[in-house]
């Protein structure tokens, strides 16, 4: 399963991110937990393709996307990321979010330095694959686990 490829999101992506996003077990990790619309994400997503501050990334294997990875930007240098992944629901659990994490970072401008990841206490195992990406917790807050990489 980790034989996989990472290309730049395109509009055909949309129908797997927002079926991903809409997932239970998806939303209940997420910090904005809410089901969203067709319609809403439609939009969402479209402008994130055009967003110069965000970085889209899609994973493909056997010609099938199997997880979404998104970096936004603090500022205009893009030295600072915030990253977040979500897999296909059939894909969780294989061992595959470490690859995709470090194959991720060479998307990343060469001025990037740093990637943060906000997780919720409870996501054990996004903890876990942060951690073993070469993640270090940074901030512990009541609920949510900032973890920053320096590159």
């Amino acid at each position: 399963m980790h034989d996989f490829s990472l290309r730049n999101a395109q509009i055909k992506d949309s129908e797997d991110v927002f079926s991903w996003r809409n997932d239970p077990h998806s939303r209940s990790m997420f910090i904005e937990q809410e089901k969203v619309t067709w319609e809403t994400h439609q939009n969402w997503f479209k402008k994130s393709l055009e967003n110069p501050m965000r970085l889209i990334l899609i994973a493909t294997s056997d010609q099938k996307n199997i997880a979404v990875i998104r970096f936004d930007f603090l500022s205009t240098s893009k030295n600072h990321a915030v990253i977040s992944i979500n897999l296909k629901p059939e894909c969780r659990g294989k061992g595959i979010a470490v690859p995709l994490l470090i194959e991720a970072e060479k998307f990343l401008p060469k001025d990037c330095s740093k990637i943060s990841a906000e997780i919720k206490q409870e996501n054990s195992a996004s903890i876990k694959s942060f951690e073993r990406a070469g993640y270090s917790i940074t901030i512990s807050g009541e609920n949510i686990v900032t973890y920053t990489k320096t590159l």
